[in-house]
């Protein structure tokens, strides 16, 4: 939140949070598919992927941006 202006934080808290609140209910749409899988391990490991996947955007998203404290 620190990359973020004071009076943007709200907005950005809500819009990330919309995300991955998002991403965990498709997650219960596939379950029953992919727990049908012989692979009882196969869930996890696309959950893993998925938030893989989120924390790699976020990063990308935000990499160049430095916090007002770096900016001294």
């Amino acid at each position: 939140m620190a990359v973020v202006h004071a009076d943007e934080r709200a907005a950005s808290a809500g819009m990330l949070s919309v995300a991955r609140n998002a991403g965990a209910a498709l997650a219960q749409v596939f379950t029953g598919a992919v727990l049908a899988a012989p692979t009882v391990g196969l869930p996890f490991l696309a959950a893993d992927g998925l938030k893989i996947i989120y924390d790699l955007c976020i990063f990308a998203v935000f990499r160049h941006v430095k916090p007002p404290e770096e900016m001294v």
